[in-house]
């Protein structure tokens, strides 16, 4: 399993973890980073296929999802 990496998708950019979250929850597309596009509709697959799930902000810090070697998680909060 690995760490996925998501930004936002059709040039979309965050710079503040609470529109990155909204925009996740509310359902918009993000990009994995070099590859396909995903939402939260693809939740599950993504947590089965990944250790780290998180989103990339214009600044460089990483904001995860779900990380299921140390629990953390912010799914709870925003599904």
């Amino acid at each position: 399993m690995m760490t996925l990496t998501l930004m936002g998708a059709y040039g979309r950019t965050y710079t503040t973890v609470n529109k990155a979250l909204e925009d996740w929850q509310n359902g918009k597309d993000f990009q994995v980073l070099d590859g396909p596009y995903c939402s939260i509709r693809d939740m599950d697959y993504l947590i089965r296929t990944n250790n780290k799930i998180q989103i990339l902000l214009n600044n460089g810090v990483n904001v995860v999802l779900h990380d299921t070697i140390t629990n953390e998680s912010l799914l709870d909060t925003i599904l």
